[in-house]
């Protein structure tokens, strides 16, 4: 048992272990995060190209996962009563510094729960007005508590992904009463340049870069599946496959990309193995 790696550099590559350990670690695997019973460890993996020594301490989450903030100054958690159901159920937002010091609830949150780091400074974090609410809604959170920013707001919101420098947020809608908010929607996470997509795009989505966000489209029905990318700054939409030279179907909304933004890999329906696409120039097609 262990985590394992293929070199995608290199057709028909055999997979290695990269390490035996199972732990929550962080995308570069610099720090790994331990959870045992009421005890939550972080550790800087060790690597004598770097200098980090494997250094290992405790910080005051109580066997919680953690959030570590992108500069790796911060550290955020959320604690909840799991016995009630989530129509019940509020939050409470904690932050303390890398080394567990300084430890202080942020917010409370009713029927929401944190959504990861925007900056070292700033949270994003979901919830509710009310228990009786039907309303979702996403805000920036100052970790000082003195700005609060709403970036949305809507009934059956979902799915919001922050973009790798945490500028932009996309968030979809789905089922709502007002058709005019069914979508995918982007948001600077200033509060600034909320707008939804055209709805040709609605699907799955990642990040390609902090500036690209690459699409399958959801088209019921389809033999193979597209992947789109749109410039968040400009608004352009690009087709970057075509179903008769690359046809490929992703099983279950199941695929990443990875952190170059040079690769995709997904289960494939048709064999349920792990395949891998070298995400090509794009071609320039209006949806």
């Amino acid at each position: 048992m262990g985590i394992w790696g293929v070199d995608v550099t290199k057709p028909a590559a055999e997979a290695e272990l990269v390490t035996e350990r199972i732990a929550f670690y962080t995308a570069d695997m610099a720090y790994l995060v331990d959870l045992d019973a009421d005890t939550t460890t972080i550790e800087r993996v060790a690597d004598p190209s770097t200098g980090q020594d494997g250094t290992r301490w405790t910080v005051p989450a109580g066997g919680r996962p953690i959030s570590i903030s992108p500069g790796r100054k911060r550290i955020a958690w959320q604690v909840s009563d799991e016995n009630l159901s989530f129509d019940r159920r509020t939050t409470q937002v904690w932050v303390a510094s890398l080394d567990g010091g300084d430890p202080r609830g942020v917010t409370t949150l009713t029927r929401g729960g944190l959504g990861g780091w925007i900056s070292d400074d700033t949270l994003l974090v979901s919830g509710r007005d009310s228990i009786e609410s039907q309303e979702q809604v996403l805000y920036a959170l100052s970790v000082a508590g003195d700005r609060v920013t709403e970036l949305a707001r809507a009934e059956r919101l979902r799915s919001g992904l922050l973009s790798p420098d945490g500028a932009w947020l996309v968030y979809s809608v789905t089922l709502n009463q007002d058709p005019t908010q069914n979508g995918l929607w982007l948001v600077r996470t200033d509060g600034t340049n909320q707008r939804r997509l055209d709805r040709r795009l609605f699907g799955s989505y990642r990040w390609r870069d902090s500036n690209r966000l690459l699409i399958v489209p959801f088209q019921p029905g389809a033999e193979f599946h597209e992947l789109w990318e749109l410039d968040v700054e400009t608004n352009e939409a690009r087709r970057l496959t075509n179903t008769e030279v690359t046809p490929f179907k992703i099983a279950n909304g199941d695929w990443t990309v990875s952190p170059d933004g040079k690769h995709m890999a997904f289960v494939e329906s048709r064999d349920d193995n792990i395949w891998l696409l070298t995400l090509p120039d794009w071609e320039k097609h209006a949806p």
